[in-house]
């Protein structure tokens, strides 16, 4: 797996990278993360990352204003978790908000 995706580690040194490039081909996604300087100077931890691509978002207007939310555990070295918010459209089709990884479920991380 490392061979083909790299170490978690990596993956998160890329994150800015990756979410610069997810912005700017994704016109109005909405990207935040937030990161927490580890033990060296070019190291980083990943607290949260949050995104919403924006035909998504601009679609909730035609869509049930009932939004569920779901989170999933990444079984990962860190244990981060994955939260999830979706609406219904008039057809019943699942239509994706907001995604998010979070290192730990909080009240907070929700909002």
């Amino acid at each position: 797996m490392e061979i083909a995706y790299g170490t978690w580690e990596s993956s998160i040194q890329l994150l800015s990278k990756n979410m610069y490039a997810l912005s700017k081909y994704n016109s109005g996604t909405a990207v935040q993360w937030k990161h927490l300087r580890a033990n060296t100077e070019m190291s980083k931890t990943l607290n949260y990352i949050f995104w919403a691509f924006m035909p998504c978002v601009d679609g909730f207007r035609h869509c049930r204003k009932i939004i569920s939310f779901d989170d999933t555990h990444l079984y990962t070295k860190y244990k981060h978790k994955m939260l999830i918010a979706v609406t219904l459209d008039a057809n019943n089709q699942v239509i994706p908000l907001a995604f998010a990884i979070v290192d730990e479920e909080t009240s907070d991380f929700w909002k």
